[in-house]
């Protein structure tokens, strides 16, 4: 039987995904978020306020996604407020991987942020084949070189960037 619903017993989510941007510059065969309208995206100052609203007090994981969120260039102030949530015990990116020196960059900062925090930090690459078929999924020519430089990078230096590296794969035709 159901109970009269009064709102009283509250519910709130504890895993949350943000699409930081729609910023990309992959044109994946699977998605256009590409094509979208990222002018107009929230500031760090904007992000703070609404990371600080009481739906978020219970979070303990937060996935960051785009869009591509190595393109955000003030990445780390974003983590930054998302480190902030009261109960908060991981964190998690996932990226294409091929804008390399931004990405590492980014990772580099939010991790040493994590760990003062004790935030588990995983970060997840996209890999969807193998040499042209990920390029072709990607929409770029050359990916999946740049891609695996990435990956490589973070598996020989992965106390620098992150407690975890995952790769992740989209099923798609091609």
């Amino acid at each position: 039987s159901f109970s009269k619903i009064d709102g009283s017993n509250k519910k709130y989510p504890k895993v949350i995904q943000l699409p930081i941007t729609y910023n990309c510059n992959s044109k994946c065969v699977m998605c256009n978020i590409w094509k979208m309208d990222h002018s107009n995206e929230m500031t760090v100052e904007e992000f703070a306020t609404f990371m600080k609203d009481d739906i978020f007090k219970e979070v303990e994981a937060v996935g960051i996604n785009g869009g591509e969120p190595s393109l955000v260039p003030n990445l780390p102030e974003y983590i930054k407020e998302v480190l902030t949530l009261p109960k908060l015990k991981s964190l998690n990116i996932i990226s294409h991987g091929f804008s390399q020196k931004p990405l590492l960059k980014s990772l580099e900062e939010i991790y040493k942020m994590c760990k003062e925090k004790n935030i588990h930090f995983q970060v997840l690459i996209s890999l969807d084949g193998v040499r042209e078929i990920h390029n072709i999924v990607r929409g770029k020519t050359n990916v999946f070189e740049k891609t695996s430089s990435t990956i490589d990078e973070i598996m020989k230096n992965k106390s620098k960037y992150c407690d975890d590296l995952e790769l992740g794969c989209t099923i798609v035709k091609q």
